[in-house]
């Protein structure tokens, strides 16, 4: 979000413009509050197990549901990137166990002051796909820059990566950290079968594989991103020690994620679904088909 000096006065004309000079401005506080947040990460909240989810898309949801099983909570915000992230990191507190936060780029470089600032002890990356395609110029370059985070854990972490991604997966060689895959694939360590929208429209049921058994998980969730998103959120849970009975409960607690495959009841008894929030080329093409139904 870049101004000019030129634009300040138009922007001034309106609620919006207003609104938006506001956010510039916080935002160019990041190199103060950048080593500051750092800082504060180190010596304050430094024995907080920090979860950085990562990727090109299924951040939101994935961050969304791992926050809601991991801390029975919703996240704090959805802002990803700058002083957002350094606001992130001055709201945990002393005591606090853990902490879920999206980590989001848009240029090249972005990721390693991020890990730096977050220090991650569970990195979920999610998916490398077009987001953003024109300014890194290749998915290679994309999954490098996003792999940072993934370089930042130390032996004792453990990055919970996206099995069905072939990208994803390349990034086993990019850490010491302990490695759990999720998806539908056979091989991922957590795996979801006979997934089914027969409960539509109050969400999708599927077999939950996870620590050796079986288990039928019915979410209040709509389609397959929103299963890949609970995937995600209880291999974070089992690898961090809840009881599996817990994480399912709350997985079936979930509610529906503002504009992320919503079900919006009209007053003539139909229901839409709103998923307006992103819509690069594989999320509309690939993970928000019901094609799941069928599997």
């Amino acid at each position: 979000m870049l101004y000019g000096l030129r634009d300040i006065p138009a922007l001034l004309r309106t609620p919006t413009g207003r609104g938006q000079l506001r956010l510039a401005a916080w935002l160019a506080m990041w190199p103060l509050l950048n080593p500051l947040a750092a800082l504060y990460r180190r010596l304050v909240v430094g024995r907080t197990r920090i979860v950085a989810v990562v990727g090109s898309f299924g951040k939101t949801t994935t961050t969304a549901t791992t926050s809601s099983v991991l801390l029975d909570q919703p996240p704090w915000t959805e802002d990803n990137f700058l002083t957002r992230l350094a606001e992130a990191i001055f709201r945990i507190r002393p005591g606090d166990r853990h902490a879920v936060m999206e980590v989001g780029i848009g240029w090249p470089g972005e990721m390693a002051p991020y890990a730096r600032l977050i220090r991650p002890d569970i990195v979920v990356f999610t998916s490398v796909g077009t987001d953003h395609l024109k300014k890194f110029g290749s998915l290679e370059v994309i999954r490098d820059e996003k792999a940072q985070m993934i370089r930042a854990l130390g032996p004792g972490g453990v990055a919970v990566l996206n099995g069905d991604d072939s990208n994803v997966l390349r990034m086993r060689d990019q850490t010491q950290a302990r490695i759990v895959t999720y998806g539908f694939d056979e091989h991922n360590d957590i795996r979801a079968t006979d997934v089914s929208l027969a409960d539509w429209p109050d969400g999708t049921a599927f077999t939950l594989h996870a620590a050796g058994a079986t288990q039928r998980v019915h979410l209040q969730l709509i389609g397959r991103a929103m299963v890949y998103a609970a995937l995600a959120a209880a291999a974070v849970a089992l690898a961090e020690g809840l009881e599996p009975e817990r994480i399912l409960q709350r997985l079936e607690q979930i509610q529906p994620i503002s504009r992320r495959m919503e079900p919006v009841r009209l007053a003539s008894g139909a229901i839409v679904l709103r998923d307006t929030r992103k819509s690069t080329r594989e999320t509309v093409c690939r993970f928000y088909t019901s094609d799941a139904a069928d599997e």
